[in-house]
């Protein structure tokens, strides 16, 4: 009998809630993923993301970085750092059950790469885990997170913080800031292109602030 992804990895899931992890919404079609708040200063977050592949191949990484969304696009983030954890070929093979030991070891001692990702953060390298002339993405991704410094300035940000961890916890979503408070936060530090995309990056920072407001 042919066993789903989604059954496959509800032991997984509960040993993940066990360690103070919390799944992150937005879920796409055969990727999961599950955040730890490591440094609130800083906005530093441990990320355990699994994803399935069409030939039912399976694949998991431990990824230390700025909040994300749930899908690869850390991979040319030179503010990320991930950990390749564990590949399988077949469903049903008692895969996960060994991909919670492997991270039972690994835990501990993981959350001690936030202080690299910090670093990074005050001196930039120019290439990522998959891709060269990486500085200009983690330049946009530090505009980012001065965007959501701003953000915390507004008068009513315990406010949006409570609406926005309720809409991840209960509604199993990100909750959307106003396009024109994004245009605020972002006017000091961004640059044409990120105006001509304020949408784009209003949904950056929404995802910003939803994985802040979640741990608080």
């Amino acid at each position: 009998m042919k066993t789903s992804f989604s059954n496959e990895i509800k032991n997984l899931e509960k040993f993940l809630i066990e360690q103070e992890f919390l799944a992150v919404p937005m879920n796409l079609r055969g990727m999961r993923s599950w955040v730890k708040e490591l440094d609130n200063e800083n906005l530093v977050y441990m990320y355990v993301y699994i994803s399935q592949h069409k030939e039912e191949s399976q694949s998991g990484h431990l990824i230390i970085s700025p909040p994300r969304y749930n899908d690869d696009g850390w991979t040319g983030n030179p503010l990320a750092v991930g950990i390749p954890l564990a590949k399988n070929w077949e469903l049903g093979t008692g895969f996960f059950d060994d991909y919670i030991n492997r991270l039972t070891n690994l835990l501990p001692s993981a959350g001690y790469l936030k202080d690299a990702v910090i670093r990074e953060m005050n001196n930039l390298s120019d290439i990522s885990t998959e891709a060269p002339k990486a500085k200009y993405l983690g330049m946009r991704e530090l505009t980012n997170l001065k965007a959501f410094r701003k953000l915390q300035e507004e008068p009513n940000f315990m406010e949006l913080c409570s609406i926005s961890k309720e809409t991840w916890l209960k509604k199993k979503d990100i909750y959307l800031l106003d396009v024109e408070l994004g245009k605020k936060c972002f006017e000091q530090y961004g640059d044409e292109i990120t105006m001509e995309y304020i949408e784009d990056y209003t949904s950056q920072l929404s995802m910003i602030l939803a994985t802040y407001s979640a741990f608080r």
